[in-house]
């Protein structure tokens, strides 16, 4: 697991493209605990890089969500408990964000 103060934002990152590589589709949500939450509402991002970010994936607090990543029909990734994917996905998701926080670890 990531270390480090940038540790939730990658683990975010993870979620979202093992989602990606495993459906070739983009999550709708990713369920996080609630301090991660906080962490990168409050000293991760931004509030415009929080709301850009809420723009494509919605995240909800969630004390078993431990960055499970899924959709509306019912696909998940739950990062951290799954094998990650052996490949990259084709498009990065901090790109797919448009978000890149200055992070200092």
């Amino acid at each position: 697991m990531p270390n480090g103060a940038s540790r939730n934002w990658v683990r975010l990152l993870l979620a979202i493209a093992g989602f990606r590589v495993r459906y070739g589709c983009w999550p709708t949500r990713v369920r996080i605990i609630p301090e991660c939450l906080n962490d990168l509402r409050n000293s991760i991002l931004t509030p415009d890089e929080f709301a850009k970010v809420e723009e494509k994936v919605k995240l909800i607090a969630d004390k078993h969500g431990q960055f499970l990543a899924e959709d509306d029909i019912g696909r998940r990734f739950h990062y951290g408990i799954e094998d990650f994917p052996s490949r990259r996905p084709d498009i990065e998701p901090d790109d797919w964000l448009g978000v890149f926080p200055e992070i200092e670890d």
